[in-house]
């Protein structure tokens, strides 16, 4: 099915969803970072960034490395129950497709690891060019982690270091609970014993209750039916 007709299937209150999401996710999330580093930071501390730079290198392999582990142990807490309410949005579909990439509450952002992160990267460094490029990278493999496209065979080797579609796929899955937390490599989950991969996509997806409001997805979603 083309992303045309993803997008045409969806109901009137998913679509409303997927936009906001992909708007805070494309646009306050960076501004709000950046005004972060730039503006409120400076007020608190005062750093040498002469010390404190790093090499563009070291700085493109941080998202991938540092900050995808603190981000293993994040989404792993989303997932306790006393903290579902946050990420539950995220959950709601009943298929994967790169317009659920970023279907969160309006809340749920301010949560994520990476936007701290991200304001400290911006801080700390004369130039955070090379932080930035990962991202950038990481974002592209977001979208294609929720895609639902089957891996070619001759990507499955990057299946050895990666979370691929299909293995995101059983994080959503109401067949398998609790596994493939990672964002981008799978190393953490393998160490913690969360990984679990199969080359077939599950069945069902999606979270037990996602007959919600739109109302209360976007701004309420602790006063949720879990």
């Amino acid at each position: 099915m083309g992303i045309v007709q993803v997008w045409q299937k969806k109901t009137r209150d998913e679509k409303l969803l997927d936009i906001t999401g992909l708007t805070m996710q494309s646009f306050f999330v960076p501004a709000l970072a950046t005004f972060v580093g730039i503006k409120v930071l400076p007020l608190f501390f005062t750093l040498d960034k002469d010390v404190w730079s790093l090499p563009l290198w070291v700085q493109f392999l941080l998202p991938f490395t540092l900050i995808d582990y603190l981000y293993y142990w994040n989404h792993r807490l989303m997932h306790r129950s006393e903290f579902w309410w946050l990420h539950r949005v995220h959950h709601t579909s009943r298929r994967m497709d790169v317009f659920v990439t970023s279907r969160n509450s309006l809340w749920t952002v301010l949560f994520f690891i990476y936007i701290w992160a991200h304001a400290f990267l911006i801080f700390s460094q004369q130039d955070p060019s090379g932080y930035l490029y990962g991202m950038y990278v990481l974002a592209a493999l977001d979208l294609w982690r929720h895609s639902g496209f089957k891996t070619p065979n001759f990507l499955r080797k990057m299946g050895l270091i990666f979370i691929l579609p299909e293995d995101h796929s059983w994080h959503h899955s109401t067949e398998m609970v609790g596994v493939n937390f990672g964002a981008n490599l799978n190393l953490w989950d393998r160490i913690h014993g969360t990984f679990y991969r199969n080359w077939e996509f599950p069945k069902a997806l999606g979270e037990k209750n996602p007959d919600q409001s739109l109302w209360i997805n976007l701004f309420f979603p602790w006063k949720a039916k879990l």
